[in-house]
């Protein structure tokens, strides 16, 4: 057991207790670094009986990132839903509004730096990872109207990414993205829109398909 999770084992104990209950915070279902800073813990964190679940977040090792210096952030208003080994590296952000559902379906793997703030509806299923410096946004915030037809548009639309995806560094996924099984987004990507056909090379700003039929080789 490294030094810095001893530490971290405080920290960890309180955001397990406030976001599932306090039996369960003694299993510490949620490894949290010790300079993590909470902004809000009142949602809560839903974990499933049928696999082994547990939230690690803002602690490893990433050679590019301080991690006494950038902190990692804890904002949870809404309901987390976590069914699997979710590891989130060190610097990362989350925020999840009242009414947001964040839900890992399956593993999730970050090295650092990813960004989530879920104010509708996001959902990781299996094995899908991240690169550092990757943001994901279900929401403008802000809503926008045509003036000609005086139609307002939504500030809120869910995000979907499904099995064995991988998402590259310094990606922007967007509101109403859905990605399907198998694909790869190239860093740097802006994903805007949903890409349904499986086992794809996405990539650019706007992203598109570069390459069909090619998919990331897990060795784990």
């Amino acid at each position: 057991m490294s030094f810095e999770y001893l530490i971290s084992i405080p920290k960890s104990f309180y955001v397990s207790w406030r976001l599932t209950d306090f039996i369960s915070a003694f299993r510490l279902p949620c490894v949290v670094r010790y300079n993590t800073v909470l902004h809000c813990l009142s949602g809560h964190i839903v974990l499933s009986k049928a696999v082994k679940s547990k939230l690690i977040f803002g602690i490893g090792d990433c050679s590019i990132y301080d991690k006494r210096h950038n902190r990692s952030i804890l904002d949870i208003k809404g309901t987390v839903n976590i069914s699997g080994a979710v590891c989130i590296g060190p610097s990362a952000k989350i925020s999840v509004g009242h009414r947001g559902q964040l839900s890992f379906h399956g593993s999730f793997r970050n090295s650092a730096g990813v960004t989530i703030v879920c104010q509708n509806r996001i959902d990781f299923y299996e094995r899908v990872r991240v690169g550092w410096d990757t943001l994901f946004t279900d929401t403008d915030f802000h809503e926008t109207i045509l003036t000609e037809s005086n139609t307002i548009n939504v500030s809120t639309k869910p995000i979907l990414l499904g099995n064995n995806v991988w998402v590259g560094s310094r990606c922007m996924i967007l509101k109403g993205t859905e990605i399907a099984n198998n694909c790869i987004i190239g860093a740097g990507s802006i994903v805007t829109k949903s890409f349904l056909q499986e086992s794809c090379l996405i990539a650019g700003n706007p992203a598109s398909v570069r390459k069909v039929g090619v998919t990331r080789y897990f060795k784990e």
